[in-house]
Order: C-alpha cells, then structure tokens, then sequence
C-alpha cells in the first residue's frame, strides 16, 4: 500500500471556549473549534464562509491552553482524521472529520480575556450572518 500525504494548516479564530480534558492515564487532550474562512464566486460576486471544523491536540502544553480563549486568533498545522461512531439515539452510523493538531500558535495581535465584540469575530453569530472583520492590521488570509 502507498502512503498518502495528509497535512493542513489553517487560520482562524476560536469560536468557542477551549475544552482540556484528562485521560486515566492522565495524558491532556485539548479540544476546539475553529472557523475558518473561504471565498467563493456567486453570480459576480464574491462571497466569505465561514467554515467551522473541530480540532483536538494530544499532550498540549496547559501554559499555551490557560492563554486561550474564544476569539483567539490561531494559526493551526496537523493531519486530517474522520471519527466515526453510532448515534446513541438513533443507533445510525455518523462520521465527522477533524484536524490532529501538531503545532498551534497565535495568528494575530494578543487578545484579552474578554469576550470578543461582534466585530471581533470571525464567527457568524446567529449562524445566518457574516460579522464583517476589523480594518486593523490581522487578517486571516
């Protein structure tokens, strides 16, 4: 069998509190959730999405997990990996697919504990809107 190349890397920003969880073995998981934004073409126009995808990193260091928070401007590199399961409710076969962190660091201007304005995130609010970014100096693309 071949191998196959499996990387990707992405900006974005946290669009909800990190999660760091512990193992029995006491090993550290972190979770997040990133959005990330991609162009595309709609009649003349061009059009932003927001597209939000579940990260997780093994053993990360908890001084880099206590400075982040939602909003978090981050710049992520890792593997793709599909997690498959059976729906509790339904017994049906579900899948999703998630980035393996290797390395996470900020992308942007360090950020406050505060909760970001609505102009401070990437992130759709209600999920039907677009919040239109800063005109400061971070983009993400």
């Amino acid at each position: 069998m071949s191998k196959s190349l499996n990387v990707v890397a992405l900006t974005g920003k946290l669009v909800a509190e990190p999660e760091l969880r512990y193992f029995g073995s006491g090993m550290a998981l972190l979770n997040l959730r990133l959005c990330f934004w991609t162009n595309k073409k709609e009649g003349e126009s061009w059009v932003e999405t927001g597209n939000f995808i579940d990260v997780k990193q093994f053993k990360p260091s908890e001084k880099f997990v206590g400075l982040l928070h939602k909003g978090s401007p981050l710049a992520i590199s890792g593997r793709l990996e599909v997690e498959e399961w059976k729906d509790k409710e339904t017994g049906k076969s579900r899948s999703k697919v998630v980035v393996v962190a290797q390395e996470i660091t900020f992308a942007g201007p360090k950020q406050s504990n505060e909760t970001p304005k609505d102009h401070d995130t990437l992130a759709p609010i209600d999920g039907q809107k677009t919040i239109p970014l800063d005109e400061g100096e971070w983009q993400p693309f």
